[in-house]
């Protein structure tokens, strides 16, 4: 739509949907990768049971988050699928909850999310005995951010990255 910012739909969508197809139709775990960025790019492209979702808690700390926040907890005890098939169609629009947001509200944002992140998944990740994220959840929020940027430099190019996220938070 006029005025709307895509440059990010174009490299995150594209990027994490090869990732998904590499993993191919066999059910998956996302644990950890939740952990660094979301996955699933919005809820319109997922089915969930009800029962996965109704031990979740719906109080995510930043309320445009609340997807990445779900699967978050959904992947503490699921798993996941990926189906290659188009199923939905994206609007994108400049009035969208993640539309240009500043640098500073990303980054207090992000450290919200992650600190919610620790509060309810640190102690699920303990009982299950995930030392692989219990050991991420216990880092301070600017970890996740270095591993994310690595995460996407090594698919796209560090400079590439870097310009993309100065577009992004203009």
């Amino acid at each position: 739509m006029p005025g709307a910012d895509t440059g990010w739909f174009e490299s995150y969508v594209p990027r994490v949907m090869k990732e998904h197809e590499q993993r191919g139709k066999e059910p998956f775990s996302l644990h950890a990768e939740l952990l660094v960025e979301n996955k699933i790019p919005t809820f319109s492209c997922a089915m969930v049971k009800a029962d996965s979702i109704s031990t979740c808690t719906f109080e995510a700390p930043v309320p445009r988050w609340l997807d990445w926040w779900l699967w978050a907890q959904i992947a503490q005890d699921g798993s996941f699928a990926f189906l290659p098939e188009k199923c939905t169609l994206w609007r994108i629009h400049s009035g969208s909850f993640n539309h240009k947001i500043s640098f500073f509200r990303y980054l207090r944002d992000g450290s919200s999310l992650w600190r919610g992140f620790q509060r309810i998944l640190l102690p699920a990740c303990k009982q299950r005995g995930a030392t692989r994220e219990v050991s991420f959840l216990a880092c301070p929020f600017w970890m996740r951010l270095v591993v994310r940027f690595w995460a996407i430099a090594r698919e796209e190019g560090p400079i590439r990255t870097i310009h993309r996220i100065l577009q992004r938070i203009k």
